[in-house]
């Protein structure tokens, strides 16, 4: 099956003659390094992005290391790399460095490649230097948010209270997406107001989970 997708995959890349990447090494629970790559395309109607391929890192981690894994691949599959429009990684020497890093090399098959550091990690290098009260309200929000996803029940009784109340917001789950009309701050603690209303009629200790997280939010918002 994962074979099929990935051929699949492939084809549409090639319809669509230009193509992104977005790669990232980790380290799984075993202790063996994963390099993870997403790709992204213009499919038949819109903008797809899909799971291109998991390899392990046999020793380093190096940026030629990570280099040779992506490009036995685009070789393998008859893919160019003059058709890679850009490519984003993290903030990593092996993925960034100027001259050794993977988007260095990248850029010695493709100098027209367009190279752009993630926007995730450089906001969370961002919040590293933010006010101790902007802070508190982040670390609020991502507790509500990891509590409102700690099960699917949770998620569930999120989005059916959006339902429920015809709340006119530009999500139904969390973590979905920006909110172009800035209102989604407002209706994120209306619809925590909502949750621990919710909750309380199943699971006492649920309501104080979100009574303890939502205190701070409810005085900056």
């Amino acid at each position: 099956m994962s074979g099929d997708i990935k051929e699949q995959v492939v084809a549409a890349i090639k319809e669509s003659g230009k193509f992104s990447l977005q790669l990232d090494e980790s380290t799984d629970v075993s202790d063996d390094a994963q390099l993870l790559v997403y790709v992204r395309y213009q499919g038949k109607s819109d903008i797809e992005e899909n799971f291109l391929f998991c390899k392990r890192l046999e020793t380093t981690t190096t940026g030629e290391d990570l280099f040779k894994l992506v490009d036995n691949f685009i070789k393998e599959e008859g893919l160019k790399w003059d058709q890679c429009y850009s490519v984003c990684s993290d903030g990593a020497p092996a993925m960034l460095g100027a001259r050794q890093g993977f988007t260095a090399r990248v850029k010695q098959v493709n100098p027209t490649v367009i190279v752009t550091h993630c926007l995730l990690h450089r906001e969370n290098l961002a919040s590293r230097k933010m006010s101790l009260e902007l802070n508190t309200v982040i670390e609020d929000v991502i507790q509500i948010v990891n509590f409102v996803k700690s099960s699917a029940l949770n998620s569930r009784l999120f989005s059916q209270i959006i339902w429920d109340q015809n709340m006119n917001t530009c999500f139904t789950t969390l973590l979905s997406g920006g909110c172009p009309e800035g209102k989604c701050s407002r209706g994120c603690l209306t619809c925590v107001q909502r949750l621990k209303s919710s909750y309380t009629r199943r699971n006492m200790h649920w309501q104080q989970g979100l009574q303890n997280q939502g205190g701070c939010l409810n005085w900056h918002i």
